[in-house]
């Protein structure tokens, strides 16, 4: 397997191929995810994105070299897994482990994003391309009733946002079919979810209802 290139030096490789490029959105399906950075998102379903954000200029834009040049990359990665040589999930096809969703140039800045088939995938895209912004050691979706299962709220303190007060175990009892995200990452990471957060491990900051500044280690969020 070739080395692999780090996601921002594949943004600036593609600006060098087509001069400085844009594209309009491939497949704008989760109109929640609107990140301002390089972020994670987890929508109601349980299924994973992730955002690439980063600066360019908006002198003159190429959206065919874009997604050429993007879907070449993500063609041969997915082929590497034992997926087809695809960049982009088709209506009644096998579900890829990385697929291309939307890219757009806007305000001098560059956001490219993807979507995954499962968790693992997103754990080994980011670490393959080196997404420092978006690399974790570990993430996990799921129902709060199947985490409990997985050990994942064992010794944790969660609060609602903005409380020191923890949530009781009868109370965590009550959510069981809320959708909750377990991650582990040696940096912080930015969290967005497709509903409202309910509870979050304690020292993580919540704005606009649904992103979630995660410190480094593990973390959790429960939402709605």
């Amino acid at each position: 397997m070739r080395k692999r290139k780090e996601l921002r030096l594949l943004l600036a490789a593609a600006a060098a191929g087509a001069g400085i490029w844009g594209c309009s959105g491939l497949n704008p399906r989760y109109d929640t995810f609107a990140p301002e950075v390089s972020s994670i998102y987890v929508s109601a379903e349980g299924k994973i994105r992730s955002a690439t954000v980063e600066p360019c200029q908006e002198d003159y834009y190429s959206q065919t070299k874009l997604e050429e040049f993007i879907a070449g990359e993500l063609s041969e990665y997915n082929e590497e897994q034992g997926a087809p040589r695809l960049a982009h999930n088709m209506e009644g096809g096998q579900v890829l482990p990385v697929s291309l969703v939307s890219c757009s140039i806007e305000e001098g800045k560059a956001v490219v994003i993807y979507e995954y088939g499962q968790s693992s995938d997103f754990v080994n895209f980011a670490e393959a391309y080196h997404d420092s912004a978006n690399t974790v050691s570990a993430l996990e979706t799921g129902s709060v009733s199947q985490g409990q299962e997985e050990g994942w709220f064992s010794g944790e303190n969660l609060t609602e946002p903005g409380s020191d007060s923890p949530v009781s175990e009868e109370k965590l009892n009550g959510l069981e079919e809320k959708m909750a995200v377990m991650v582990e990452s040696d940096h912080p990471i930015t969290v967005m979810t497709g509903g409202k957060i309910l509870y979050i491990t304690g020292g993580a900051a919540v704005s606009h209802g649904n992103t979630a500044e995660l410190p480094e280690g593990k973390n959790l969020i429960i939402f709605e």
